[in-house]
């Protein structure tokens, strides 16, 4: 018998774009510094600001206001 399993699903708008994501889908985020990291999305609070994402190295909280453009890859 197959295991139920449950997947968090997540809506992202940045300006006129909108997107769904789930946890462990893979994003490149671009940031108002720059940089741009990519990694797999670990965490969303309930009632946050910020999100994680999972580089394979570290896990990066990022702050929404710090984001310029999210892309899914």
């Amino acid at each position: 018998m197959e295991k139920l399993e449950i997947y968090q699903k997540y809506l992202f708008k940045k300006g006129g774009a909108e997107f769904y994501v789930s946890e462990g889908d893979r994003l490149r985020i671009k940031l108002s510094s720059g940089e741009i990291e990519e990694g797999h999305l670990a965490i969303v609070g309930s009632f946050s600001e910020c999100f994680d994402i999972d580089t394979g190295i570290e896990v990066l909280t990022i702050n929404c206001e710090d984001v310029v453009d999210i892309i899914p890859v």
